[in-house]
């Protein structure tokens, strides 16, 4: 990474931390780069490792390379890429009872069996819905453009692997995080939160670690016709730009009526 890119993965870092214990954190390993405690400099090649552990370590986890993010999938076992690839022992790992169908019946329960992103009800429960009912939901519909049931299936929040040696970083810079091993320790450390205490013995396939969702939203977003234009208008600042697209677009929050067009 250039000094710059570590500048702004380590300031975002620090801003955007969850909480002040996993700031803290992040605040001592930065100061900790010094190889020499009465220099006021820190090595550069260390704050590039740690950025570098960040950037792999924790955002990999929610990130999925394959399609699109958060993973969706029905069948999905979180807890097999993780055991794929962390071979150090760690809680996050413990098998859990906890089956796909029982996940699905919970997070349809606590979201209301809507999407979490539409706020569409799940197809298959407007389905079980008596006739009545099916008839409230269309009349309190946001409209013709808006579905009023999706397909919905569960998506995990955590859902990528995190190898247990990260590659990409130098000697020095492994040698210096030899902590960052599991993924529990990365999360620990720069989220500030216990994985466990979070997701108790259900483990990745907690309610907590994930949600109902669709994925009609990412369709209908791959669908767009959009380019970017530099802005030409004398009054804006050098390099702004414009978004085009091929069609009017309007954009709706889940159950609300507030709408942004482009």
């Amino acid at each position: 990474m250039s000094p710059a890119t570590v500048a702004r993965v380590l300031g975002h870092a620090f801003h955007f931390a969850p909480n002040d214990t996993g700031r803290a954190k992040l605040t001592e390993e930065i100061i900790e780069c010094k190889l020499d405690p009465d220099d006021v400099h820190c090595s550069p090649e260390l704050l590039a490792g740690l950025a570098h552990l960040y950037v792999y370590g924790m955002m990999r986890v929610f990130y999925n390379p394959k399609g699109p993010t958060p993973l969706v999938s029905p069948a999905q076992n979180a807890r097999s890429s993780f055991g794929d690839a962390v071979r150090t022992p760690s809680h996050l790992l413990t098998p859990t009872l906890v089956t796909t169908q029982t996940l699905r019946q919970r997070t349809l329960l606590r979201d209301e069996n809507r999407c979490v992103f539409t706020g569409c009800l799940d197809a298959h429960i407007y389905q079980s819905l008596p006739r009545g009912e099916q008839l409230a939901a269309l009349t309190t519909s946001e409209g013709p453009a808006v579905p009023i049931a999706l397909l919905t299936q569960v998506a995990h929040v955590i859902s990528q692997s995190l190898p247990s040696n990260i590659g990409g970083m130098t000697q020095a810079a492994r040698e210096k995080f030899v902590w960052a091993s599991t993924a529990a320790a990365v999360l620990e450390r720069f989220g500030g939160f216990s994985a466990y205490t979070i997701l108790g013995e259900d483990n990745l396939n907690s309610a907590a670690n994930a949600f109902t969702a669709s994925s009609t939203p990412h369709d209908m977003f791959d669908c767009l016709d959009l380019w970017l234009l530099p802005a030409q208008v004398w009054y804006t600042l050098a390099g702004n730009i414009h978004l085009c697209c091929a069609f009017p677009i309007s954009i709706t929050g889940p159950r609300n009526k507030r709408s942004s067009h482009i």
